[in-house]
């Protein structure tokens, strides 16, 4: 049963991170192409910031309560 609860743990956590990921991507396009806002840029780097966050999370997700997980 605690296998299964740690793949369940780890699958939400990993659809976080790709959601944050898509998220930000989807943010950057719209700020690339259709934005007119002064502090662009700014918006810019917080979602590059935000795919470096996505990834890391996805990634915790799967080394850390995937692969950690007891036998």
């Amino acid at each position: 049963m605690k296998n299964f609860m740690l793949a369940v743990l780890s699958r939400l956590i990993q659809g976080i991170g790709c959601g944050v990921v898509v998220l930000s991507l989807l943010a950057i396009a719209w700020l690339v192409f259709y934005s007119d806002d002064k502090l662009k840029y700014l918006w810019l780097a917080v979602s590059f910031l935000g795919v470096f966050l996505g990834y890391f999370i996805f990634k915790f997700a799967v080394k850390k309560v995937y692969d950690d997980g007891p036998g």
